[in-house]
C-alpha cells in the first residue's frame, strides 16, 4: 500500500485536475498540485504539478491554497512567476470550516478582485486536496454572501464547473441556509458587507482584507 505521507494524497488521482472557470465569477476550482517528486508513482501523462497548471492557465493572476500542509508544491513556483500565493490552512475531514476561515477567504478575495479589477480575463485560481468539498463550500459562501448568488444556484455553477458534486452534505445544508442580503455591495464598496443567516446568529460586518506582508502569507513575486 502507498504511503500517502510520502506520495499522492489519498484520491487525489481520482479526480480531474481542474475544471473551467465559474460562470459569472473569476473562480478556477482545482485540485492541489504536486511536486514532481510526488507525482512520480503515476504516469506521467497524470501529473499536475505548478508548472502544468501554469502551462495550461495562462490567465492565472493568483491562488489560494486551502489545505492543512505545505508538502505538496513549493509555493514561490507560483510566486517567482508573477502569481499571488494566500495559504489558509483548514483542516480536512468533513468538518464545516469556522467563520473566521471563512471570514479570511472573503477578505482575500475582495483584495484580488479590487487588485484585478483592471484586468478582466484573470482567474483566482482555489484549492483544497481534492479541489471539491473545501474548494466548493468557500466560493458557494462567497457566491451567496458577496455577490448575492441565490444559493441552489451557487452551488450548481460550482459543481458544474468543477465537473464533480460538493461531497460532503453538511457543507451543502451550510450554503443552503444562508439568504443573502439582496443589497448588492461590490468588493470596491468602502462600507462594510453585511448577510443575514437563517440560523438567526448576528449580522456580522467584515472588512476588506490587506494583502500586506509575508507573515500574512501573501506573497507577489517577480514576473520572468
Amino acid at each position: 500500500m502507498t504511503n500517502k505521507k510520502r506520495g499522492i494524497p489519498e484520491r487525489w488521482e481520482k479526480y480531474l485536475p481542474m475544471g473551467r472557470p465559474i460562470d459569472g465569477t473569476r473562480f478556477l476550482p482545482f485540485k492541489a498540485p504536486l511536486k514532481p517528486e510526488l507525482c512520480k508513482s503515476q504516469p506521467e501523462s497524470e501529473w499536475f504539478t505548478p508548472n502544468t497548471l501554469l502551462e495550461n492557465t495562462p490567465m492565472l493572476r493568483a491562488v489560494i491554497d486551502l489545505t492543512n500542509t505545505n508538502r505538496y508544491y513549493n509555493s514561490e513556483e507560483f510566486t517567482n512567476k508573477g502569481v499571488l500565493y494566500k495559504k489558509i490552512n483548514i483542516f480536512g475531514g468533513g468538518r464545516v470550516p469556522p467563520r473566521k476561515v471563512r471570514d479570511e477567504f472573503f477578505e482575500a478575495v475582495d483584495q484580488l478582485r479590487r487588485t484585478l479589477d483592471h484586468d478582466s480575463d484573470a482567474l483566482i485560481g482555489v484549492h483544497c486536496t481534492h479541489g471539491l468539498n473545501r474548494t466548493g463550500y468557500l466560493i458557494c459562501k462567497y457566491m451567496v454572501l458577496r455577490m448575492k448568488i441565490d444559493p441552489q444556484e451557487a452551488i450548481k455553477k460550482f459543481q458544474e464547473a468543477r465537473g464533480y458534486p460538493i461531497e460532503r452534505e453538511n457543507y451543502v445544508s451550510d450554503i443552503m441556509s444562508e439568504i443573502p442580503n439582496r443589497i448588492a455591495f461590490g468588493p470596491e464598496t468602502s462600507i462594510y458587507h453585511t448577510y443575514v443567516s437563517v440560523n438567526m446568529d448576528s449580522t456580522v460586518d467584515i472588512q476588506d482584507g490587506q494583502f500586506t506582508n509575508i507573515n500574512n502569507k501573501i506573497h507577489v513575486g517577480t514576473a520572468l
